[in-house]
């Protein structure tokens, strides 16, 4: 028993082993299979947690920036308020959901609350640690690592791109989910259309006025495809170019229509646009055997019944200038009409690439510049080197120009009338120095070959320009040294003024809302105060003085009043501000005067040469001014320096004899009394404009009273008629409280339709609005006393262009005759230390330099300097520049103004030997217009005399996007940031260099702009801003900007088929529509811009 039992555990052994070792193999296979699944759940989770979250992100993303971009839109519509930096604004509202500009906004947490980033963050964090998971880090530290950049992508979308550098999540355990950046690769770009939102530069410019819906054309681009149909062809006609409405059948054709179909038929039509030949002369205009791009189309295929057609002929606007024969290629060239300045010094900025197939040695070159008429345009060519061209133009009215040029050497100049575009030009050709340009001071020759030599010398000024300055300048030269390594120090001088003691200098600072014409203008200069000078001999309002706006001009000047014992004085002086700069909504002017003092002489000036119209009644006649409007000669007097009104009942007594035709804002100041403080009086004068003399209105009076009557101040139509468009005369309760002489002064603004009236004696003042209109024409002195003898005095009477008196302020300051003082710009080899820094320096007076470079150049090879020196009331502003060498800048202040006049001199300051040559110097005022235009594909003259001559163009596409304000996508235009940003250019440059970088991630190889445009057509305009009516490009951004361009452009044209007809009767849409060569190009190509745009 006992063997039987070991052989059946041995039995029952041998079979559990398999058994034992099956189930060890299936555990391992078990655990490695959990092990897997678990792996593969956690892959899978990882995959679909970042999955989501860079899901998450980018929705949260394009949330956020929608809502931050409906914020800014908002802002800006409501509070009239720029945003200061649209880009950076949007950013940090996707971010935090605040920005300083905002902070007092009411609307943010509107717009912004729990859609920022942030918000999104914390979310994310609560979400997760619900379901068991820990986010890190903090939330604001994964806020202030997330890389934002926020830029317009193309004109109808805004692009953000965004990252976080890394984000850690575990779940309770520790074990990690996700540890990476999100997204894991590059980062997320979210694109939000701006279509749909408002035009926030609308309601900036209009003040809430008008507004409009951003939607784009169908044409959006039209670099890409424009919003004109064209076709080519033969054809006559004895009309150059003539718009017309379509008519594709015969049924519907009538005599002012343009026929379009296959053949010609002979029912009367304005014009024929056909396809083929006809067999038959045509008298009227015709187009036929039509094209485009030289391949046969039908022109029913271009135009349907109802579309507008502009029909023009011949190679008008393409021909090849005659006096450009010579000459086998040409490119078009426009000016921005942002930095276009007609009849303006202008320096192109060329890419070399434009001109490559020009003959050219670096100085000279075979072109030629012409206007649009073939006129010769002056040129000079600063530079022409392997990437850039600098040519320096002068303007003519138009901002479009061509470029001839030819690869023959034998045409080749260096300018065309050269010494016309600056104030001093030499570039030292001949065998000696020019003394019409110079006054020579020192040691200089000129070598015969365009050179001149400076020889070395200690501090010494060479030559001298013959000409002055009496206003900023900027100075260019190409100068070198003999030695590299020796002592050079020179270069340019500027030398001016310094006084002190013999005269009084004033300066004038004007600050306050622009200033529509600020030349010869009537500025007020008053002494008051400290500022009064009781040691210059006057008496009864005149004074031993003579008035200069520099050393040696004299100006015509009137005395108001010089009262020694009140010690205040106002002199009104005829003259010109000088622009300095805007600063937000303020705008800054200055102008200088001199007061010679205690000449011997007392006067008080001579008004009339001041004022636009003036009469102080001292002569023995009041008929040489004046005429009778009313009463007869029995009513006036003039005695004793008096013009009287007696006896009169709602007299227009005189009025001045010729018309004034004064337009814009201007204030009339009198000076007047009454008899007597009694009774009835109601006198002063009454202004007629444009709305009198068209009948609208009847003559606006602005008249005093005395008690008890208590019409005090009044502003009325004569005599106190009531009309239900501006209601009842409009007084004030407080009277002028004596019989004496008040000095008043009526202020008319016909832009706003507002009229003031004051009592400048005794601080009394009455508002009205009053509809005025522009010229005015005549000025009434009128009285309405009821014959009670209670007569008007005139003591004296001034009209002047209105200027906000309150926006001056004033420095006085006695000073003697003037001390020259030279500002001197010199460069130095390194090494050779004498003026406290030489390289680059600015020197006053050869003393320590006031400001100097730390780097030098290689000064034995040519290089081109530039210097300008700008000044007002505050001091000089001046840098130095090594044009060849950017990095090379210096630039100083000084806290005196100049006295002018400025001149220009060559100067040295070594005893090295190391004399100076100079190739050429140029100066002129500044600022000057610094550009780099457009330019087409270069065209030859076989390609645009071989051309068709005569084009038909379908414009009913153009017609229906501005009709139904719609955008287009354009350069050189506010893109919708900078519409955010007040229309303000500032940050262009820097939205366009991301714009193309992003696009490029984006959209590939395309290429597409970031400005927008939008058309404004006057008659549309709401009655609110029809004052805007005017000559401007009918460009948005311009149009409403009635700020910045308030007068009519000289440089703007009409369109065919929309403000024009070309003389023909056909039907216009508005004929105030205008636009210029720069954005009709844009949108109509060139040959369609000269074809469409015409004069009127």
């Amino acid at each position: 028993m006992k063997r039987r039992g070991f052989i059946l555990n041995s039995l029952v052994l041998v079979l559990l082993i398999p058994m034992l070792l099956l189930l060890a193999t299936y555990e391992d296979v078990t655990s490695w299979i959990v092990k897997s699944q678990s792996e593969r759940v956690q892959v899978e989770r990882t995959f679909r947690v970042t999955s989501y979250l860079e899901e998450d992100f980018k929705n949260a993303l394009e949330l956020s920036t929608k809502r931050a971009l409906s914020l800014a839109v908002d802002f800006v519509t409501n509070e009239h308020t720029p945003i200061d930096n649209a880009s950076k604004a949007i950013k940090e509202l996707i971010l935090r959901g605040t920005y300083p500009q905002l902070s007092g906004y009411s609307r943010v947490s509107l717009f912004m609350g729990n859609n920022t980033l942030r918000d999104w963050i914390i979310n994310l964090r609560d979400e997760l640690s619900r379901q068991g998971y820990v986010l890190s880090p903090s939330v604001d530290e994964i806020l202030s690592s997330i890389q934002v950049k926020v830029v317009p992508l193309d004109s109808f979308h805004v692009v953000v791109n965004a990252s976080i550098p890394n984000i850690l999540i575990q779940d309770i355990s520790g074990k990690v989910v996700y540890n990476s950046s999100l997204p894991q690769d590059g980062s997320i770009y979210a694109v939000v259309s701006i279509e749909g939102m408002e035009d926030p530069l609308f309601s900036y410019l209009t003040y809430g006025k008008y507004s409009r819906i951003v939607s784009s054309c169908k044409f959006m681009y039209p670099n890409l495809a424009k919003p004109i149909k064209a076709i080519e062809g033969y054809g006559s006609s004895n009309i150059e170019k003539f718009s017309g409405q379509v008519s594709v059948s015969l049924e519907n054709l009538t005599s002012n229509k343009i026929y379009v179909g296959e053949y010609y038929t002979e029912k009367d039509a304005l014009g024929y646009i056909v396809k083929n030949q006809p067999g038959v002369s045509v008298d009227n205009p015709i187009i036929f055997n039509t094209t485009i791009n030289n391949i046969e189309v039908s022109p029913l295929d271009v135009f349907e019944d109802g579309d507008i057609a502009v029909m023009a002929f011949g190679n008008i606007s393409g021909a090849w200038c005659p006096e450009a024969s010579a000459y086998e290629y040409r490119v078009e060239m426009n000016i921005s009409s942002l930095e276009f300045q007609p009849n303006a010094l202008t320096l192109l900025e060329i890419p070399a690439s434009v001109l490559s197939g020009a003959y050219h040695n670096g100085t000279i070159a075979s072109i030629r510049v012409y206007d649009v008429d073939c006129n010769p345009i002056p040129f000079w060519i600063e530079k022409w080197g392997n990437d850039e061209i600098l040519i320096w133009i002068k303007t003519g009215v138009t901002n479009q120009y061509f470029i001839y040029y030819t690869a023959d050497p034998a045409y080749a100049i260096d300018g065309y009338n050269k010494e016309t575009l600056f104030d001093l030009y030499d570039d030292f050709d001949g065998t000696s120095i020019d003394t019409t340009k110079w006054d020579i001071l020192g040691s200089a020759t000129v070598d015969g070959n365009g050179t001149l030599i400076v020889s070395a010398d200690e501090k010494a000024s060479v030559l001298e320009s013959k000409v002055s300055f009496n206003y900023p300048i900027f100075v260019r030269y190409k100068m070198k040294s003999t030695s590299g390594t020796s002592d050079f120090d020179a270069g340019v001088a500027v030398v001016f003024g310094l006084q002190g003691g013999e005269r009084l200098l004033v300066n004038v600072t004007y600050a306050g809302e622009q200033i529509p014409d600020y030349t010869n203008i009537q500025i007020p200069i008053k002494l008051e105060g400290a500022d009064f000078p009781d040691y210059i001999n006057a008496q009864d309002n005149t004074a031993e003085i003579k008035i200069y706006d520099n050393q040696e001009n004299e100006l015509p000047f009137w005395i108001e009043y010089w009262n020694t014992t009140e010690e205040k004085a106002l002199i009104w002086v005829k003259s010109s501000f000088i622009y300095d700069r805007r600063q937000g909504n303020t705008y800054y002017y200055h102008a200088t005067f001199y007061i010679e003092y205690n000449t011997g002489t007392l006067t008080r000036g001579n008004g009339t040469a001041v004022f636009e119209f003036f009469d102080n009644f001292e002569d023995s006649t009041w008929d040489d001014k004046w005429e009778l409007a009313g009463g007869t000669d029995d009513n006036i007097e003039q005695t004793n320096g008096n013009l009287i009104i007696k006896n009169g009942n709602s007299l227009l007594a005189l009025r001045n004899n010729v018309d004034l035709n004064l337009y814009g804002d201007y204030a009339i100041r009198f000076k007047m009394k009454p008899s007597v403080y009694s009774g009835d009086w109601d006198a002063g004068i009454g202004i007629e404009d444009f709305n009198v003399r068209d009948g609208s209105y009847d003559t606006l009076l602005f008249t005093d009273d005395v008690q008890p009557s208590g019409d005090y101040l009044a502003i009325h139509r004569a005599w106190w008629r009531w009309t239900w468009r501006e209601g009842e005369t409009d007084t004030i309760s407080q009277s002028r409280g004596d019989a004496n002489f008040h000095t008043y002064e009526v202020q008319v603004f016909p832009d706003g339709n507002d009229v003031y009236f004051y009592d400048l004696t005794n601080g009394r003042e009455n508002y009205d609005a009053r509809q005025v209109e522009d010229p005015l024409y005549r000025i009434y002195l009128v009285l309405d006393n009821e014959n009670n003898e209670n007569w008007a005095y005139y003591d004296w009477i001034f009209l002047r262009k209105y200027l906000d008196e309150d926006s001056l302020s004033y420095n006085v300051q006695q000073v003697s005759s003037v001390q020259s003082v030279p500002m001197q710009y010199i460069d130095d080899n390194p090494g050779n230390v004498d003026h406290n820094g030489d390289l680059l320096a600015i020197l006053q007076n050869w003393t320590s330099s006031l400001a100097s470079s730390s780097t030098s150049s290689d000064l034995t090879i040519y290089r081109r300097y530039e210097v300008i020196f700008n000044y007002d009331s505050g001091g000089i502003s001046t840098t130095f520049s090594d044009l060849d060498d950017t990095s090379r800048v210096t630039s100083a202040s000084v806290a005196t103004s100049p006295q002018l006049p400025l001149k220009i001199q060559i100067i040295i300051d070594n005893t090295m030997d190391n004399s100076a040559y100079f190739d050429w110097i140029i100066a002129g005022r500044y600022p000057y217009v610094s550009t780099q235009p457009q330019y087409s594909s270069p065209e030859s003259k076989a390609s645009v005399q071989s051309g068709k001559n005569a084009r038909a163009y379908n414009i009913q596409p153009y017609i229906d996007c501005i009709q139904e304000y719609k955008y287009f996508g354009v350069s050189g235009y506010p893109s919708f940031f900078e519409r955010l940003e007040g229309g303000a250019t500032t940050n262009r440059a820097y939205y366009e260099t991301l714009a193309e970088k992003t696009q490029e991630v984006v959209y590939g190889e395309a290429k597409y702009p970031i400005g927008i445009v939008s058309f404004i057509l006057p008659k549309d305009l709401p009655p609110n801003l029809g004052f805007l009516v005017r000559k401007q490009p009918a460009v948005d951004s311009i149009y409403l900007d009635y700020e910045n361009y308030r007068g009519d452009r000289t440089d703007v044209y009409k369109v065919l088929g929309i403000s024009s007809n070309g003389g023909v009767a056909t039907p216009i849409i508005d004929e105030n529509f205008y636009l210029d060569y720069q954005i009709a190009t844009a949108i109509f190509g060139r040959l369609g811009a000269q074809d469409l745009l015409v004069s009127g």
